[in-house]
């Protein structure tokens, strides 16, 4: 990305974005960098901004819906990762299910996997769907018809959360990104997997996403055709990736295993003397 540009992630969640977001943090200085994970207090402040200050930021993160370019005072690309609706309703449940922190945790210990995808929440019925059209109150076939021409008119790079490394390569070549190596985080290791889970359970969540399977399939033959048109020499460069990767993810690992280790005042400490946030 160039810095007359301006890049806008749609976060979707359970969509590997966690782990996407350090790395757009690497290759972007922290100052141009606007966080908007909690809806509308963080947009609101970000609109309250002096002018001067609003001016200056490049890279929008957050959970929000397609449409903030308006705000931006430079021409902006869009950034997104989607993943398999089943698959992301079920990952999101055992999340939600196991973090305390979560504002739904204490619902959603009470209820089944069943329940939760038939709940009526906003994050369980074509949420890919609502955030990519960006007609959040309007699920219906207008909002995916809308969503499929911002995935192919609109939106920079997407990705799929089942192909992360083509994706991130991808996104580096479109974006300009230098440092790309990875640890997967927020990663929900206790859960079935989608062939373990009754079928009326994954009626139950296909019936509430039908719009999100649609656009799902469309970006994934998309998706098949962009790699497929960079030729066999990027796969070669995936598998390199990949075995470098590995290594760095170890060693990032064990970096972050020794600081959680640290006792508090030296982690301040390391902190303020690395200038990291």
């Amino acid at each position: 990305m160039q810095n007359d540009r301006g890049l806008i992630f749609i976060h979707i969640p359970k969509t590997a974005g966690s782990t996407l977001r350090p790395i757009m943090d690497r290759n972007h200085p922290r100052d141009v960098i606007c966080k908007l994970d909690f809806l509308p207090r963080d947009l609101d402040a970000f609109l309250r901004l002096p002018e001067p200050a609003r001016s200056r930021i490049r890279v929008l993160q957050g959970h929000f819906p397609f449409g903030l370019h308006k705000h931006l005072v430079v021409p902006s690309d869009y950034l997104t990762i989607l993943r398999n609706p089943v698959d992301r309703i079920i990952s999101m449940y055992y999340w939600i299910h196991g973090n305390q922190d979560h504002v739904l945790n204490k619902l959603v210990r009470a209820m089944s996997l069943k329940d939760f995808a038939d709940s009526g929440f906003e994050i369980t019925a074509n949420h890919q769907t609502s955030l990519i059209s960006g007609l959040t109150a309007n699920s219906n076939s207008d909002a995916l018809a809308v969503a499929k021409k911002h995935l192919q008119d609109e939106i920079t790079a997407f990705g799929l959360n089942e192909r992360f490394d083509e994706s991130l390569l991808l996104f580096k070549k479109r974006l300009g990104w230098k440092h790309v190596f990875y640890s997967r985080r927020n990663v929900t290791r206790s859960r079935p997997r989608g062939t373990e889970v009754p079928d009326s359970v994954l009626d139950v969540i296909q019936k509430h996403n039908s719009l999100d399977l649609e656009l799902y399939e469309f970006a994934r033959q998309r998706f098949d055709e962009t790699i497929s048109a960079l030729g066999p020499s990027f796969q070669d460069e995936v598998r390199r990736f990949q075995r470098i990767n590995n290594i760095w993810a170890r060693f990032d690992k064990g970096r972050h295993a020794l600081r959680r280790s640290l006792p508090d005042p030296v982690k301040a400490g390391l902190k303020k003397v690395l200038g990291r946030r």
